[in-house]
């Protein structure tokens, strides 16, 4: 129909105008790319301070945590599978409910503002040293942690599906991941200047930007949509049900297992990192820090340029190849070298790694699955890639207590995580290569054969 938007980038956009109003050639002026831009600052904005907090005990360290509640170590570890653990269920209802019952703007300020209520009793815990209230804010938190990255990955799939999307992913990525290097440089100088509650204090102030951007999305996606600028799902598809998921392409299965192998390796170790540098080195909290946020503040820098090279070359599953096998590199030489090996250098090599596989990894979901359908494909993926983060924190607890913190170790397990994601990409590069999948393709390729991969997976409906 005239005046809808297509896919096809050669299509003029024009806005729908209201009684009265004059057309507007979106595309003619130059304005569709600086719009969904625009708009994708503030998706960035929803897991900010979700982010900035998950890593709060960890930026907090591990020692100084257990002596504030006077806890061991498995139960600091709490603090993370008390985050992790209502996630294996909870981010796929999450995204369930987003496509068919909330949509994703209620979705994204609904789960925002659960994350400022966790965060908030977990600040009270901490307050009041009080172990059990701080968990069951880990716990609240959790509940929409998880979710409003799923909302946020929908609204970067809505936007720019068939469209830089690699970029969009990676630039999102840049902005959450920026909240987390913030964190391990400033909770730290906070701790030491003012103490550790009001550095937890100080991340409740900080959600509040995730709830703000998530009032101002759902305005600013409203308004695009009732213009005709982003387009409007058709009436008459069916309701995403629990079916869809028995129908789901094996691929997507496959990438879920790489995200649920290469992240143990990244995040949990995150958790310890502090502590492992601090053992290792001889560094203050302070100065451990500074270098764990090392791997945040690499993939917050050249994640965009990353997605934007995958754009520009397809070929998302070498990719991923590539950054797995770089991440067992880094944790083979956490673990077999000495001081004497500098301590920038493994944390350089992960952020590069986390970089390169987050700007050609996410996209993939959004490439296997109808529109109808995004929201609870990226769901399953965090909710099974939650599976990992919540038995692997207590599993690296249980080492370092009966191993008296030997922090090679954990190295190696997590080096074994990364290369278990390997072998699986190479297994789904096989499986690409034979079902003349689009996932290991040139962008050309790629471009030419996304509409009939859509066509294809309407049989879900």
């Amino acid at each position: 129909m005239k005046g809808d938007p297509e896919d096809d980038e050669d299509t003029t956009w024009v806005v729908r105008p209201r009684p009265g109003e004059w057309k507007i050639k979106v595309k003619e002026l130059g304005w569709d790319r600086l719009v969904r831009f625009s708009c994708l600052v503030l998706i960035c904005t929803l897991t900010f301070g979700s982010y900035y907090c998950y890593d709060l005990p960890g930026a907090l360290t591990q020692p100084v945590m257990q002596e504030w509640f006077d806890i061991s170590s498995v139960q600091y570890e709490l603090f993370y599978s008390l985050y992790a653990w209502p996630n294996t269920v909870l981010a796929f209802c999450g995204g369930y409910l987003v496509d068919r019952v909330f949509g994703v703007r209620l979705g994204a300020f609904v789960f925002s503002g659960t994350v400022l209520i966790g965060q908030l009793f977990f600040a009270l815990g901490t307050d009041w040293r009080w172990f059990y209230l701080a968990c069951a804010g880990r716990f609240i938190f959790g509940l929409g942690g998880e979710c409003i990255s799923v909302c946020q990955s929908t609204f970067t799939s809505m936007w720019f599906r068939g469209r830089e999307l690699s970029l969009a992913f990676a630039i999102t990525l840049s902005f959450a991941r920026l909240g987390s290097a913030i964190n391990f440089l400033v909770s730290p100088r906070l701790q030491d200047n003012f103490g550790t509650d009001i550095a937890t204090w100080f991340g409740f102030l900080l959600c509040f930007i995730s709830l703000g951007g998530s009032l101002m999305l759902w305005l600013a996606d409203k308004r695009a949509e009732q213009t005709g600028f982003r387009e409007t799902p058709a009436q008459d598809e069916s309701k995403p049900s629990f079916r869809d998921i028995l129908k789901f392409p094996l691929a997507l299965y496959g990438i879920i297992a790489i995200v649920v192998s290469y992240y143990v390796s990244l995040f949990v170790w995150m958790t310890i990192g502090s502590a492992a540098y601090m053992d290792k080195y001889g560094m203050t909290d302070t100065e451990a820090g500074d270098f764990i946020s090392t791997p945040y503040l690499v993939a917050a820098c050249s994640a965009p340029v990353f997605g934007l090279v995958v754009d520009i070359t397809g070929f998302n599953l070498t990719w991923i190849l590539g950054a797995c096998i770089l991440q067992v590199t880094t944790h083979l030489v956490m673990a077999l070298t000495s001081d004497n090996c500098p301590p920038l250098v493994p944390v350089l090599m992960m952020g590069f790694s986390y970089s390169i596989l987050a700007a050609s990894l996410w996209p993939c979901v959004a490439l296997l699955v109808p529109k109808r359908l995004t929201a609870t494909a990226f769901g399953l993926t965090y909710s099974l890639q939650n599976v990992g983060l919540a038995v692997f924190p207590l599993i690296t607890g249980a080492i370092l207590e009966s191993s008296d913190n030997n922090y090679s170790a954990i190295s190696y397990m997590f080096a074994a995580c990364a290369a278990v994601a390997a072998i699986l990409d190479v297994c789904l590069m096989a499986h690409n290569y034979f079902t003349h999948g689009l996932l290991n393709c040139s962008r050309k390729e790629m471009r030419d054969r996304a509409q009939e991969m859509q066509e294809e997976t309407q049989s879900l409906h």
